[in-house]
């Protein structure tokens, strides 16, 4: 199990020395500043705040994102490569210092510059057993960034096996419970869960097929260069549709199109029904140009 923390951390700056302290002032108002560096921006971020207004909260608009380097070329047009899907880690006051937190209260008596400090996101293993009388069987094991959701649902409630009814208890991570119906996980380690059935018996129904049994698949998702929230991952019915989501994540240098099983395919359709353990990526336009940081679907 792979625990949070700072050790192995990679502390990431934007070149953001003494004199790109920013300051305004006009004839009637003073204003300090914030202004805040990393690796990736291409210029530091500046926030200004009007003295009389005495304090700031100083606090990042996500723990968890997706980078890119920006760079210009000869012909000065701007360009963003992927740099990686980053934990943030906090604020320091000093280039190579330690965090003096994850949120700040300023009193604006005067300018700041902080800079943050992020390290690379870990990966993570969702496991799913399927339990069924005495029998312990792998339903799925799937590989999820840190920071990322996986939700799981019972999506029926009874199935018929070998001639006998169950009930679905729903899931657990242990194979004795308790269970939940609906759970939604947070993936910051390895977690492994228990789907359990319980035998009601036939309840005269000796002639039910066992075809009727639900088949479960996971589909998962990836925004492929994309940042903003990544949609969870689900547990859903072998061959039914699902609803895709087109909102809550962005791309700097290209508009949202839709989903593909690859990461370069053709897009998935309208009314889409996964046969098979999945993994959806985001597709974008392949212009080139950058554009204004707009959601997806907006």
């Amino acid at each position: 199990m792979l625990a949070l923390g700072v050790v192995g951390c990679v502390c990431l700056f934007h070149s953001c020395d003494e004199e790109e302290v920013y300051h305004y002032s006009d004839e009637e108002e003073v204003y300090h500043t914030v202004t805040v560096c990393n690796d990736f921006d291409e210029s530091p971020r500046v926030f200004k705040t009007k003295v009389a207004e005495y304090t700031y909260t100083l606090r990042p608009d996500s723990f968890f994102k997706k980078f890119y380097r920006y760079y210009r070329d000869t012909d000065s047009v701007l360009h963003a490569s992927y740099a990686g899907y980053y934990v943030f880690l906090g604020y320091s006051d000093t280039k190579g210092g330690p965090s003096v937190g994850d949120s700040l209260t300023l009193t604006m008596d005067r300018d700041y510059v902080y800079y943050e400090l992020w390290r690379e996101a870990n990966t993570y293993s969702f496991t799913l057993y399927k339990c069924l009388d005495d029998s312990v069987v792998l339903l799925t094991q799937h590989d999820c960034q840190e920071g990322n959701y996986v939700d799981l649902s019972v999506n029926v409630e009874y199935v018929f096996h070998d001639g006998k009814r169950y009930e679905n208890l729903g899931y657990s991570q242990t194979p004795d419970g308790p269970f939940e119906k609906r759970i939604s996980v947070k993936m910051d380690r390895d977690y492994t869960y228990y789907n359990r059935y319980r035998s009601i018996g036939n309840e005269g129904n000796e002639e039910q097929e066992d075809d009727n049994e639900e088949q479960l698949v996971f589909v998962s998702f990836d925004l492929n260069g994309g940042w903003g929230t990544t949609p969870s991952a689900v547990l859903v019915t072998k061959g039914s549709s699902i609803d895709l989501p087109t909102t809550g994540f962005y791309n700097g240098v290209s508009n949202f199109l839709g989903w593909s099983e690859s990461k370069n395919g053709t897009l998935v359709p309208a009314g889409y029904a996964p046969e098979g353990n999945v993994v959806l990526y985001a597709i974008w336009d392949s212009t080139g140009n950058v554009k204004e940081k707009t959601p997806a679907g907006e």
